[in-house]
């Protein structure tokens, strides 16, 4: 399910995470399951790291679209055209998680998240926490 900019925009910090932030990648915000539900979000490069979480807000959002977390990512240059690598942080604190690194199942939600942009055939995917 796509959501709107405009509710993603209310869940990160002192209230949102900035429009330009979201609109900057060009790249939908979705709930992905593969299994268990992810609200994934894009940010522009360089962002990720400076985005304060507000774990009221995120639980009431994951409750709000039957999430179990928020995955953030950001994608990161590579030289090579089948491989995407991104910077991740994942946010479950419905389940007592305030943060944690790029998880196994919201990493199996992004990595069909990014097959579905892409549209590529075969790729590799590298996914890694924020530094």
């Amino acid at each position: 399910m796509t959501l709107k900019r405009s509710e993603t925009s209310i869940l990160i910090g002192n209230g949102y995470i900035p429009k330009l932030v979201l609109s900057s990648t060009g790249l939908p915000c979705e709930v992905v399951s593969t299994g268990l539900a992810d609200i994934i979000i894009p940010v522009s490069l360089g962002l990720l790291e400076t985005i304060t979480s507000n774990l009221n807000k995120i639980s009431r959002f994951c409750k709000m679209h039957n999430a179990i977390s928020v995955h953030l990512f950001e994608l990161t240059p590579n030289n090579n055209q089948q491989t995407i690598t991104t910077n991740c942080r994942n946010f479950a604190p419905l389940f007592g998680i305030p943060e944690e690194s790029a998880t196994g199942s919201a990493c199996g939600a992004l990595a069909c998240y990014l097959t579905k942009i892409t549209r590529l055939a075969v790729m590799t995917l590298l996914l890694s926490k924020g530094e």
